[in-house]
């Protein structure tokens, strides 16, 4: 009994050594030399050395595995792909097998995937639209390079609201059988550079919403693209709205048919070059140009709309478009929403066609509100390049002869779209009256010689420089040497004979005026209006000045006041005459002088 406790006692220390032995061997496997031979000990060293070596080889080439572990995995056609626990999607060398609708086996995932690495060679399917779709946390994809698209024929919405997206290098991408690209980079609106000129797109037919919604894309280029064959290119460039520049001018668009929102909301692109598009087959343009608010001017003077049925909407909120050029071909349809020309202290709220002038002056006949170039225009008979009119002003400005201001410029806003000069004859300036003389080309102090006669018109602003001479030089007048006046027949009543007065000037009336009537010589006075008749004899006097037979000035004395006597037309004669009553004694003679002062003011011609 006892030995056989020993034994089992044996055999369980033996098992318990074994246990113990094969752990540490298992773990620590230099710990197993320490039971050899002490002999072997340099030998048990050298083989630790080695055993940690392949331990750290191995840890190395299976670091990632050890690291990560799969999310997802799977087949798609022969590639063989999976998803790591870091989000990133994994695809293998293969051939994969037509994308038809949304079917990618990794979109369930696309919450989770944030980069896509493409490992191996991957023949992509003929078929491979919605490859990359909703993928929206996406931010890189390496590696494709790898893939082959040299068989594609549809890649619409392959990179579709791939929103995260920041960079994609396209640039091995062959696409020599691709047909339909619409919507292929819908969505991605985090992509801020894309250059697609590698890009073969001879068999394109369709781009319709190809870049939609791009709205970080601030480079694009485009400068190969073979569109002969494209017949949709609906909604292309819509919200592409951080593009500033875009360049279309290798666009063969002769097979075109719809132009649906093409450029709607490309909003800071201030110029789009569009001269050589060819539209004769577009049957739509509604929304073209919509919300582009930053285009200051488009040339559509080679578009050719005879079958297009609707453009509504086309100019909308293209607030900035100041400059639209319309060829023969071109009719618009509907309302095609251009917005009205703003009416301010620059502009006055219409459009003119340039014709002969320039963009600044223009000088065309068609001058329209927005409203009534959308209706009025004819392509045959009205195409030009109609601009936004500036407000015309006319400046004129007055001289004299000696090169003098003589008033502030005159400066007119144009109301028509001619304007005709007409100075005045006559100018009265600081109660000076001038006559019209002629005009000059320039400021008198150029030397310019004077041109008689008035300036020509204008269609544009213009500014005119009138010279004027003082009228008073014109005057040519005759008048009595003296007036005798007295009493006749011992009568108390005083006459004189008419004496005439002829205006012998050519080009002014004049205005007559008496400025004085001094007493040179008189004992006999001349009782003003205050002072009444006396009532017996007295050595006085009332006398009335007579012009043209009529009383001018009654009660004349010598502290009457300048006094106007009327106007005398050109070669026209009025006549002088004196008359009143003496209140002295007839029996005595009496000898008075007196000196009549008389003005004479040019006057302007009144035409008969």
């Amino acid at each position: 009994m006892k030995q056989k406790n020993k034994f089992q006692r044996m055999v369980s220390f033996f098992c318990t050594l074994f246990i113990i032995t094969f752990t540490f061997l298992f773990f620590m496997p230099s710990v197993s030399a320490l039971d050899n031979d002490e002999n072997m000990q340099q030998e048990d060293n050298s083989e630790l050395q080695l055993s940690q070596d392949a331990s750290i080889q191995m840890s190395s080439s299976q670091k990632n595995k050890l690291q990560t572990k799969n999310v997802a995995s799977g087949d798609f056609g022969s590639s063989k792909w999976r998803i790591d626990d870091s989000g990133c999607l994994h695809i293998g060398e293969g051939v994969f097998p037509p994308s038809v609708g949304v079917v990618t086996p990794w979109l369930d995932w696309s919450d989770q995937i944030n980069s896509i690495i493409i490992e191996g060679k991957v023949t992509l399917s003929k078929n491979s639209s919605y490859l990359f779709y909703g993928l929206n946390n996406v931010k890189t994809i390496s590696g494709l390079s790898n893939m082959d698209a040299s068989q594609v024929t549809t890649m619409n919405s392959m990179f579709r609201n791939t929103s995260s997206l920041m960079e994609l290098d396209l640039s091995s991408f062959e696409t020599p059988n691709v047909k339909d690209m619409s919507y292929m980079f819908y969505g991605a609106t985090s992509l801020t550079e894309l250059n697609l000129s590698n890009f073969n797109t001879s068999e394109v037919t369709t781009m319709s919403n190809m870049f939609y919604g791009t709205s970080s894309l601030t480079e694009l280029n485009l400068s190969n693209f073979n569109t002969s064959k494209v017949k949709d290119m609906s909604y292309m460039f819509q919200y592409t709205n951080s593009l500033e520049k875009l360049n279309v001018s290798n666009f063969d668009t002769s097979g075109v048919t719809r132009m649906v929102a093409m450029f709607n909301g490309i909003n800071h692109v201030t110029e789009l070059d569009l001269s050589h598009f060819d539209t004769s087959k577009v049957t739509s343009m509604s929304s073209m140009f919509y919300g582009a608010y930053s285009l200051t001017e488009l040339d559509l003077s080679n578009f050719d709309t005879s079958k297009v049925t609707t453009m509504s909407d086309m100019f909308g909120n293209t607030r900035n478009l100041s400059q639209l050029r319309l060829g023969e071909n071109f009719e618009f349809k509907g309302n095609a929403g251009l917005p009205s020309v703003p009416t301010s202290d620059e502009y006055n709220g219409k459009w003119r066609n340039v014709a002969s002038g320039t963009g600044d002056n223009p000088n065309g006949n068609n001058i329209w509100t927005s409203g009534e170039l959308m209706t009025n225009y004819s392509g045959m008979r009205d195409a030009d390049t109609y601009v936004w009119q500036k407000k015309s002003f006319i400046t004129e400005y007055y001289y004299d002869t000696e090169g003098n201001s003589l008033k502030d410029p005159v400066v007119t806003e144009m109301d028509s779209m001619t304007f005709t000069p007409h100075p005045e004859k006559f100018e009265e300036i600081s109660d000076i009256l001038y006559l019209y003389k002629g005009w000059l080309e320039e400021q008198p102090e150029s030397g310019a010689s004077i041109h008689e006669g008035n300036p020509p018109s204008t269609t544009v602003e213009a500014t005119y420089y009138y010279v004027y001479e003082k009228a008073d030089k014109f005057i040519n007048v005759t008048i009595p040497t003296e007036i005798v006046f007295g009493t006749e027949d011992h009568s108390k009543k005083i006459t004189s004979k008419n004496y005439n007065i002829k205006n012998n000037s050519n080009d002014v009336d004049l205005q007559m005026t008496l400025a004085t009537f001094d007493k040179v010589n008189s004992d006999i006075q001349l009782l003003d209006e205050a002072t009444p008749d006396p009532s017996g004899k007295e050595n006085s006097a009332r006398l009335d000045l007579l012009v043209g037979g009529k009383i001018a000035l009654s009660s004349l004395n010598e502290k009457v006041s300048e006094q106007e006597l009327g106007n005398i037309q050109s070669g026209k004669t009025t006549t002088l005459a004196l008359t009143g009553t003496y209140f002295g004694d007839l029996s005595e003679r009496h000898k008075v002088e007196y000196k009549t002062n008389l003005k004479f003011k040019a006057q302007a011609k009144v035409e008969n």
